[in-house]
């Protein structure tokens, strides 16, 4: 517990969520875990396209939340995307076991496997949350595949001290520009990283814009689905 009358800087609530969540979020995960390669691959995919398209990300929310919720999908919506968007929109729901009929979600309920869709909408809520600046950067991340790199990071800071860059899993970090883009990525979570000789060091940053939870959340389905990779 912080003392009294003192806020939790920003590392401190990242140690505190980390060690309560980590576990429970391998478990929520799993059926990432359960799909086969190329259906990993190809719902990696589109959310990497769907991390760098605010409009679409909403709009899956939306989608998902309504089947979730058994309501008719929303035409007018749908209707405002572009084609690809809703080509992406659509693949997504398939892959995670939601009927389509054409460009639209098909009955309502008609889910086949309703842990997947689950899961999947818990990941796409949690990345909704998410500012546009740094979806966007989840997204050059992924495509940096350095996504599992800043979940062993996290973990290594939630551990406490300096994590070392010798450490072959951050080694991807000793690229300038990818810690450039795990710096502004934690600092959304007010989370500033300062690069030491061979170390990295979290002080508290700016306000964040979002919490330290949905980040790691968002993180940890993103590093669930890229396992077949790794």
């Amino acid at each position: 517990m912080p003392d009294a009358g003192r806020e939790p800087s920003a590392p401190d609530e990242l140690l505190r969520v980390l060690k309560q969540v980590t576990l429970p979020l391998e478990r929520a995960f799993r059926p990432f875990g359960q799909l086969p390669e190329p259906e990993q691959t190809a719902l990696s995919g589109v959310l990497q396209v769907v991390l760098l398209d605010e409009e679409l990300l909403v709009v899956l929310e939306q989608v998902c939340g309504d089947v979730v919720g058994g309501l008719p999908p929303p035409l007018a919506v749908l209707g405002e995307l572009k084609p690809p968007q809703r080509k992406n929109l659509m693949a997504f729901l398939q892959l995670v076991g939601c009927s389509v009929q054409g460009e639209c979600p098909g009955p309502q309920g008609v889910v086949s496997n309703q842990k997947l869709f689950s899961t999947a909408y818990f990941l796409v809520s949690a990345l909704a949350e998410m500012p546009d600046n740094a979806a966007a950067l989840l997204g050059t991340c992924c495509k940096l595949q350095i996504i599992p790199t800043l979940c062993h990071l996290l973990q290594a800071l939630s551990a406490g001290g300096d994590p070392d860059l010798d450490d072959t899993a951050l080694a991807p970090l000793r690229d300038a520009e990818r810690f450039g883009i795990a710096q502004c990525l934690l600092a959304t979570a007010g989370v500033a990283l300062e690069r030491r000789q061979s170390s990295v060091k979290a002080v508290t940053g700016q306000v964040p814009n979002i919490s330290p939870l949905v980040l790691y959340v968002s993180l940890s389905g993103l590093h669930a689905l890229g396992r077949a990779h790794q």
